[in-house]
C-alpha cells in the first residue's frame, strides 16, 4: 500500500492511483505506473501469423524464452522431483545456503544459455535450423571434480545400449571410486509447433541413473537406461560423479550429442 508523507501534498512511497514514488539519495521521485507488456504468448504468436497484429507487437526472444527454454525446463523439474531434482540441485542449494529451491536453481542455471543457444533467438522456431542446444543445459552441480571431456556416447538402438567414453583423469579432488551418473534428454522439445501447434513441452528425461564409476568411461557397454528404437539424433546425454559417501556431493554435468553405434 502506498503512503503520503508530509501532507497534503508530500512525497508518495509505492504504488497509488497508476503513480508510483520513492527516494534515492535523499531525492524524492515520482512517475506513472508502467506495468510490463507481454508480448510473447500464444495468442499474440497466432495473431501475428494470422497477420492480426503488426510484427512489432510480437516478440520472438519472449516467445522462444517460455515455449523452448523456461517452459520445458520447468516440465522436466516436475516431472523429475525425485531423481533429479530432491536428490542434486535441492541439495545443492543447501550447501550453498542459497535462498532459492532446488527446482529454480536448476531453471536459473540453465534458462539463458538454452534461449542464446538458439542460433536465431529472435527468430521462430525450426527443429532442424532454428532450435537451442540441449547440451548447454547443466543436469548437475556441485564442489566435486567433474570430468573434463565427455567426448562420446553412441547408442544401438537394437539393444538399447549406450557407450559413453569421457575423460577419467584426475586433476583435483575427484576419485576413481567416485559414482558415475548418466541422463538423457530425449526430444521433440515440444509436442507440436506453428500456428496449429499446442507448443506444449515434450523433453522427456531417462535417468539419472547410476551404473559405473568415474573410471568406467572408457566406452564399455551400459544398458537398462534407455529403451530400443530411439533415433540417436533426437538424444542428448549428460554425465556427472558423486562421492561414494556423499560428503562432497555431485559435481557439475558434462554433455555429448548422441550418435549410432555401429558392430
Amino acid at each position: 500500500m502506498a503512503k503520503y508523507y508530509g501532507s497534503p501534498w508530500g512525497t508518495l512511497r509505492g504504488k497509488l492511483n497508476g503513480a508510483v514514488g520513492g527516494g534515492w539519495k535523499g531525492i524524492n521521485w515520482a512517475r506513472v505506473l508502467i506495468y510490463p507488456t507481454q508480448h510473447g504468448t500464444i495468442a499474440m504468436y497466432k495473431d501475428y501469423k494470422n497477420g492480426i497484429i503488426p510484427p512489432e507487437d510480437f516478440s520472438f526472444p519472449q516467445f522462444n524464452l517460455r515455449r523452448l527454454s523456461t517452459g520445458p525446463l520447468g516440465n522436466l523439474a516436475k516431472n523429475n522431483m525425485s531423481n533429479l531434482i530432491n536428490p542434486i540441485w535441492a541439495q545443492y542449494t543447501r550447501r550453498k545456503e542459497f535462498l532459492m529451491s532446488g527446482l529454480n536453481a536448476y531453471i536459473k542455471y540453465s534458462s539463458a544459455d538454452l534461449l542464446n543457444s538458439m542460433p536465431d533467438k529472435t527468430a521462430e522456431f525450426d527443429p532442424d535450423t532454428n532450435s537451442p542446444d540441449l547440451r548447454v543445459i547443466q543436469m548437475s552441480r556441485g564442489e566435486l571434480e567433474e570430468t573434463i571431456e565427455f567426448s562420446e556416447c553412441l547408442y544401438a538402438p537394437l539393444t538399447g545400449a549406450i557407450y559413453p567414453t569421457w575423460d577419467m583423469n584426475i586433476y583435483k579432488n575427484g576419485k576413481s571410486v567416485d559414482l558415475a551418473y548418466i541422463a538423457i534428454l530425449s526430444k521433440p522439445i515440444v509436442e507440436s509447433y506453428g500456428v496449429d501447434g499446442t507448443w506444449e513441452p515434450a523433453l522427456y528425461l531417462y535417468g539419472p541413473a547410476q551404473k559405473c564409476t568415474r573410471a568406467d568411461g572408457d566406452g564399455g557397454a551400459i544398458g537398462g537406461i534407455l529403451p530400443t528404437g530411439l533415433d540417436p539424433e533426437d538424444l542428448t546425454a549428460f554425465t556427472f560423479f558423486r562421492d561414494v559417501d556423499n560428503i562432497i556431493g555431485y559435481s557439475k554435468s558434462a554433455s555429448v550429442q548422441v550418435t549410432e553405434f555401429i558392430p
